[in-house]
């Protein structure tokens, strides 16, 4: 009997229970599609990792390594595996940058062959190429390929295609956003085959899998070594720190987003069980006259909340899984930043606990909602559900209210009548408006920072690389060729830590910074430092305090004084080359900024990198935030639609006794929709503007946690909020009027039946 009334109650109520539905499906389906993504990152890139031996340490020095250094790392307590490894700049016969890598151990910085023949460490003529690059370039395997390094011309065999996690993400520098397979790739050769080239063995790193903290390596590996140049640990690495980077994204997504879905969707469900139990109120009183137990009434009508969450639950972690492959695969969006092997989900275990305890919930939401009902004996339940009587507010005791409007005066009352239903009302537009403001307040921002960062403060056309191997005295001498500005970056110690420093030469206004507020720094002072504002915060200082760092170069300390806290894309102090000179500070100019576009590849000109191909590559970002804007808006009007439509449903059923009697009176149809729909607009603006400086608020949470790496001003641009309103004011038009279409079919006798 009781399972009849249950299906019957579901057709009955059916909009409320698929509303329901859907917004735990919503819930749970953003929760689980974003804590997967960053577990799949991060279980897949561990996996690209261990495959391919990705290093802890890597220790670097231009002069080289031999066997001897080798050995002196391997004594060292805690030390797993080493390797000699080199890893150098060349260029393709179309001009292609391509990095020519080779180690002793394959099992330390290695890789994996997807296409083509295993690794043969006796092979004299052959390389194992990027299959990513090797796709882009529509090269396949026994193919030719030749490189130019240093002079030294290679005529090489594509023996096999492949991926090494030491390019997870295949990128110049943090100047470029996005890797440009196009015309960047790398590739791996054997030990004999550089010996050959070179005519001796050369190996500028030695890289490390140990378990050590860096503090214990360094120290020991100084010790045993007396030409170290430079110690960087994994996490100073592209292609672990910003996978690092994307796995914090992601926990900070899974944990901020769904949150706002999993509040909304309880607190409609408080609502929706307790008007759902209060129109029931007689059926209960029935069940009660009947002989049933309350016990068996509890559990039926619990039911009705767990039939709703797991309901939800199973839609949700499809619609979960769906949304991270989505994401995480080979042609989504993280495929066009990772080149992994492995693309295979995950979801991690705290998902089932947090799916399980929100069926808990809901269950005790349904148990406390029948449990107060059923209070009293069975007569009491019998008795219609009496909506509370009202006491006067204090603005109808006055002159003004009654020279009001009937809508008005009848809307105001029935607002704080119900205010239960009012308040969620009021939550669902507010958390629609919150989601909406910072979904588009993200694409602005990151469309600010192009602008920023490009446009502002970099006049030039071609940013040229130059070669490893060069001097200043020939970087200037191309410099002046090109009428270009010149740039170094050069590692330093500040405590323990690894930093870079930048030497501006600047004799043509190419390039230049921003101060605090965005704004170009035309004219470089030769008195002190630019520092980053996160690595400001970050070290503790301000201007006017002193910088102490140490050069890894020559081993000297320096001193330079703070003048200006500036935002930066690469997060590195810069100083003038007048400065540079006055401290005596070695340094070697890498890259020349210019506006010439026809640039000559040779010796000391390894490659060169268009500003437009830069912002090429932002483009691909934007178009994956593009497709991120529309998926959380859509998810965001759902949310809203769900909500208001639900609610809209409770309060039709709420006052249906009231409707009946306007229409007893003479009141029209149309003028009946007009009281409802102004109510829900005066809900709706209200809730817009409370939900509007929030979801300003989240979203400078969301781009100091999201952004971390870049220094990016929040701006509001004034159509995250037009946007944002249009779509939640059209949301709730729209579900306005679809509930008011129910008007037509009150009853006009209930209103006669009312006590």
């Amino acid at each position: 009997m009781l399972f009849k009334k249950l299906l019957r109650t579901l057709w009955n109520y059916k909009a409320q229970f698929i509303s329901m539905i859907i917004m735990i499906a919503l819930g749970v389906g953003v929760f689980a599609g974003f804590s997967g993504e960053w577990y799949t990152i991060k279980k897949d890139s561990k996996y690209f990792y261990d495959l391919t031996g990705f290093a802890d340490y890597r220790i670097m020095n231009p002069e080289g390594f031999n066997n001897n250094d080798l050995e002196k790392i391997k004594t060292i307590n805690g030390i797993d595996k080493a390797t000699l490894y080199l890893s150098v700049d060349s260029i393709a016969d179309d001009g292609d940058k391509v990095n020519i890598n080779t180690t002793t151990n394959m099992d330390v910085s290695g890789f994996t062959v997807t296409k083509g023949n295993s690794y043969d460490e006796n092979n004299l003529n052959g390389i194992w190429l990027s299959d990513m690059y090797a796709k882009a370039n529509k090269i396949n395997v026994n193919d030719s390929f030749n490189l130019k390094y240093k002079g030294i011309e290679l005529s090489l065999k594509v023996e096999g295609l492949i991926k090494s996690s030491e390019y997870l993400i295949c990128v110049n520098d943090k100047t470029q956003l996005m890797p440009d397979y196009k015309n960047m790739g790398y590739g791996y050769v054997t030990t004999k085959t550089i010996e050959n080239a070179l005519g001796m063995p050369f190996y500028s790193q030695i890289n490390v899998i140990s378990s050590l903290d860096k503090e214990t390596f360094e120290k020991e590996a100084f010790t045993a070594l007396e030409n170290a140049y430079i110690l960087v640990s994994k996490n100073e690495a592209i292609s672990y720190s910003e996978v690092k980077g994307e796995i914090n994204e992601g926990k900070t997504m899974a944990s901020i987003i769904p949150i706002l879905f999993f509040a909304i969707a309880m607190l409609t469900m408080i609502t929706t069980m307790h008007r759902l139990t209060v129109n029931e109120k007689m059926q209960i009183g029935i069940l009660k006259a009947l002989g049933f137990k309350d016990r068996k009434v509890i559990v039926h009508y619990s039911s009705y909340a767990l039939f709703i969450g797991l309901v939800g639950s199973f839609l949700g972690i499809g619609l979960g899984y769906l949304l991270c492959w989505f994401i995480m695969n080979p042609h989504g969006p993280m495929g066009t930043y990772f080149d992994l092997p492995s693309w295979k989900l995950y979801m991690p275990w705290y998902v089932w606990l947090v799916i399980g305890l929100m069926n808990l919930v809901l269950v005790f939401v349904g148990f406390a909602s029948v449990k107060k009902v059923l209070r009293g004996s069975a007569a009491d339940a019998l008795r219609p559900y009496t909506p509370k009587k009202m006491k006067p507010l204090l603005i109808e005791k006055t002159k003004w209210f009654h020279k009001r409007r009937f809508a008005f005066r009848w809307n105001i009352r029935d607002v704080f009548r119900h205010k239960a239903r009012s308040l969620m009302s009021i939550i669902g537009v507010v958390g629609c408006t919150i989601l909406l403001v910072a979904t588009f307040g993200i694409k602005y921002l990151l469309s600010g920072f192009i602008k920023d960062y490009y446009d502002k403060p970099m006049h030039y056309e071609t940013r040229i690389n130059l070669s490893d191997s060069i001097n200043n005295e020939k970087a200037l001498e191309i410099a002046k060729t090109y009428s270009g500005d010149l740039t170094s970056t050069t590692p330093i110690l500040i405590g323990d830590d690894v930093y870079s420093i930048e030497v501006y030469k600047v004799d043509n206004n190419l390039i230049s910074l921003l101060d605090i507020n965005t704004k170009p720094i035309n004219n470089m002072s030769n008195n002190g430092a630019y520092v980053p504002n996160k690595l400001a915060s970050e070290l503790k200082v301000k201007v006017g305090d002193t910088i102490k760092f140490k050069s890894f170069a020559a081993g000297l300390e320096y001193e330079v004084k703070v003048i200006e806290i500036t935002r930066s894309i690469t997060g590195n102090i810069v100083i003038s080359d007048k400065l540079a000179d006055d401290i005596s500070l070695i340094h070697t100019y890498s890259s020349i900024y210019t506006n010439e576009k026809n640039i000559t590849i040779n010796e000391n000109i390894v490659s060169y990198q268009t500003k437009k191909d830069i912002i090429n590559s932002f483009a691909a970002i934007m178009e994956v935030m593009d497709l991120m804007v529309v998926l959380l808006a859509l998810a965001s009007v759902i949310l809203g639609i769900v909500v208001l439509y639900n609610l809209g449903i409770l309060s039709y059923m709420e006052r249906y006794r009231e409707l009946a009697t306007l229409k007893v009176l003479g009141f029209k149809d149309k003028k009946i929709t007009s009281l409802l729909v102004t109510q829900n607009m005066w809900m709706t603006i209200f809730g817009m503007i409370l939900g509007a400086p929030i979801g300003v608020l989240v979203l400078k949470v969301l781009m100091d946690l999201l952004a971390s790496d870049y220094d990016i001003k929040l701006r509001l641009d004034p159509r995250m909020f037009i946007y944002s309103f249009i779509l939640v004011l059209v949301t709730s038009l729209f579900v306005s009027y679809m509930v008011a279409r129910k008007n037509k079919h009150i009853n006009m006798v209930e209103a006669l039946k009312a006590e």
